[in-house]
């Protein structure tokens, strides 16, 4: 079950499910009850700028049964499939690094051809947070690379997965 820090501490009782056969999902924008069976797989979209043809996102995808141990176990099979899937694909860095809470993650960054007269540089940052595994990616041109690079590395370090805890039977 998915349950925000308010609805911890008490302060949202009003949203809490009827009964065990739902899921309650709360973000900041609204919630939704979900019988168990349903399972969340949102790709989260963040727009920014357009700069040099590109626009700036950032997109975060959440693995919400992730069988890994490690984060590099976590990302190994997804680099994989990039390199498989993507044309012109060329691995640029992979390399352990930590998010501002300290949490360990992995980045993959590459370049590929998004179209003929295109290449993109991608960025990925992998983090494993007991079962739930994030994959947040980020795309530059390679003049973006290296005018937006450091101010999105920031965005990206500062994610903090809000760990899911079943909420606690009332007496």
């Amino acid at each position: 079950m998915i349950w925000s820090k308010a609805e911890k501490r008490g302060e949202i009782d009003s949203l809490s499910p009827a009964n065990q056969d739902q899921n309650g999902l709360i973000n900041n924008q609204f919630y939704l009850d979900l019988p168990a069976q349903w399972t969340d797989v949102t790709v989260h979209t963040f727009l920014g700028p357009e700069e040099d043809g590109v626009r700036h996102d950032i997109f975060v995808v959440i693995d919400s049964d992730s069988k890994a141990k490690t984060v590099e176990e976590f990302a190994k099979p997804k680099i994989n499939a990039l390199a498989k899937e993507l044309q012109g694909y060329v691995p640029l860095n992979s390399a352990p690094l930590f998010m501002n809470n300290g949490m360990p993650a992995f980045e993959h960054v590459y370049r590929w051809a998004a179209s003929e007269q295109r290449e993109v540089i991608q960025r990925m940052v992998y983090v494993l947070a007991g079962t739930k595994g994030y994959t947040l990616t980020t795309t530059f041109s390679v003049k973006t690379w290296k005018m937006m690079g450091a101010k999105l590395d920031g965005i990206i370090r500062s994610f903090v997965p809000m760990i899911s805890e079943p909420k606690p039977e009332k007496s």
